[in-house]
């Protein structure tokens, strides 16, 4: 083996290898370590507030109601509540 061949496979070697082989590893900043953590708790306020959304105990035509104003649509369903109990019943 050559010096140039030894120079050329030294220079492909990295710190996290080296560390890696002696069981060491390089400390992560403070943002590396609390992003994952916020990214899940983030995820888990969504999914906590739609299931919320979606358990409260209210009828059906309430429940739609409530989620036509809060969401700013006036049509968010295809049927009004008048079709849609016209329908249920006969």
């Amino acid at each position: 083996m050559s010096w140039r061949e030894i120079k050329d496979k030294l220079q492909a070697v990295e710190a996290d290898d080296v560390l890696e082989r002696i069981g060491l590893e390089i400390r992560r900043s403070t943002s590396e370590k609390m992003l994952p953590g916020l990214v899940l708790f983030g995820a888990g306020l969504i999914v906590g507030a739609g299931l919320v959304a979606l358990l409260t105990p209210r009828s059906g035509p309430e429940l739609r109601s409530s989620l036509k104003n809060r969401l700013g649509r006036d049509n968010c369903c295809e049927h009004s509540d008048l079709e849609m109990a016209q329908h249920s019943n006969g």
